[in-house]
């Protein structure tokens, strides 16, 4: 399992349709949150049949155990997920590559229309994602920083193929 994950506007669904290509694995977009219209219900059946063995070797544009736990508590006050989603995703060795470009280039939205909030809570979201990509690293999740104006994406394509061949040697023993 490949998560691409960042803010808006940090590079994610570029980086995730390239690996889509390069890679030839399934390309899983995140559904909307419930609070946009979806269903609690069919969000949370998403997440769970996302953490099935079959969909280890897809790549995810966002992942809502990374997004809901880092926009829920800015924008609402809380998150719909609790600690054992995170316990369980563990179990799914997942690479998650946070797309992180300049605060000036994330936060430079121009005129793209953005989810209610994003704006004007940019600086709380920023810090909220370093916290959660760190505490991620404190539980030996596998993360690495992409910053696309400075770093060569085909160094994340193979470090993505090169993880996904470590999974499969580990389920052939």
């Amino acid at each position: 399992m490949i998560v691409v994950e960042g803010m808006d506007n940090s590079g994610k669904s570029t980086l995730a349709k390239y690996l889509h290509e390069t890679l030839e694995l399934p390309l899983e977009h995140s559904p909307k949150p419930p609070f946009m219209g979806t269903p609690v219900e069919d969000w949370l059946a998403w997440i769970e049949v996302s953490l099935t063995p079959d969909t280890s070797f897809y790549i995810y544009d966002r992942y809502p155990i990374v997004s809901e736990m880092v926009y829920g508590p800015v924008l609402r006050g809380y998150s719909l997920l609790g600690e054992d989603y995170l316990t369980r995703w563990r179990m799914a060795n997942p690479l998650i590559v946070y797309c992180r470009p300049p605060q000036s280039r994330i936060f430079s939205f121009g005129n793209r229309e953005q989810m209610v909030g994003i704006k004007e809570n940019k600086e709380r979201l920023y810090e909220a994602y370093e916290k959660y990509m760190e505490m991620l690293v404190n539980k030996t999740f596998n993360v690495t920083i992409y910053n696309f104006e400075t770093e060569n994406v085909s160094k994340v394509a193979d470090l993505s193929s090169r993880h996904l061949r470590g999974i499969s040697l580990r389920r052939v023993k």
